[in-house]
């Protein structure tokens, strides 16, 4: 009697035991990024948990409700085993949620931000790209570096007109269904965070290249001439500005 016996296929096997290592490898080093709070340094993980509003977040992305104060052991227990189960889906660094990177970027944790963009550039998904580019664009405006931001609050926008996922879901309210976000509501946000930067020069230059970009008669060109029209009389550009007034009719 022959027997038969399967083969397994351990290459592939090894290939994703090695994806997943990396994979938390990566999780562990994020969580690992050191910040400062009030003059102590912590790691990400605690401020985000602590400070960061991290546990309401997690809860809201995974639609998981917070406790009642009355609630019993059993149910706690019950609750933070499911918190604990949603917090490694929604903070990993391949989830589309990234809410670490959004909660850095809500409280203006810039140079953090920027350490976590650095750290995660050669190791997310492709599909992930858009939506790191666009967090990058936004840490290097609030560092100071607003030719670089324009640089990539550019590079971001093709993955709206891809409609990237990761892109869309960071643009949307969290925890709620990703909406698809139309190109001048794109550069409406990124000029926003050029604005609040003070970075006039470059607001003038994405502001118009902008409007060229989109179609004639869109909801947001009027938006962006106002924007583009107040950047130009603070700069004392009196003649531009009278120009930008006359395009806009």
């Amino acid at each position: 009697m022959r027997f038969e016996y399967q083969v397994l296929d351990f290459s592939d096997l090894e290939t994703k035991l090695i994806a997943t290592i990396n994979m938390y490898e990566l999780f562990d080093a994020q969580l690992s990024l050191k910040l400062a709070r009030e003059n102590v340094q912590v790691s990400l993980c605690s401020w985000f948990m602590d400070g960061g509003g991290g546990l309401e977040w997690v809860c809201k992305a995974a639609h998981v409700g917070l406790p009642e104060e009355e609630t019993g052991l059993p149910e706690f227990n019950e609750f933070l085993d499911i918190i604990v189960n949603a917090a490694l889906q929604v903070l990993s660094p391949y989830s589309t949620d990234a809410l670490l990177l959004r909660s850095l970027t809500v409280y203006e944790r810039y140079p953090t931000l920027m350490n976590l963009c650095t750290l995660c550039e050669n190791a997310i998904p492709e599909e992930l790209r858009p939506m790191l580019t666009f967090y990058s664009a936004i840490a290097f405006s609030g560092t100071g570096k607003p030719l670089k931001a324009m640089t990539h609050f550019n590079l971001a926008s093709k993955g709206i007109t891809n409609m990237n996922k990761a892109l869309f879901v960071a643009l949307s309210p969290i925890g709620q269904p990703s909406q698809e976000i139309n190109l001048g509501d794109y550069y409406v946000t990124a000029l926003r965070y050029l604005h609040e930067h003070r970075h006039s020069e470059e607001v003038v230059e994405m502001a118009r290249s902008a409007v060229a970009s989109l179609p004639p008669g869109h909801e947001c060109t009027s938006r962006i001439y106002v924007t583009l029209f107040n950047h130009l009389v603070n700069q004392g550009n009196w003649c531009d500005a009278l120009q930008s007034i006359i395009q806009n009719t």
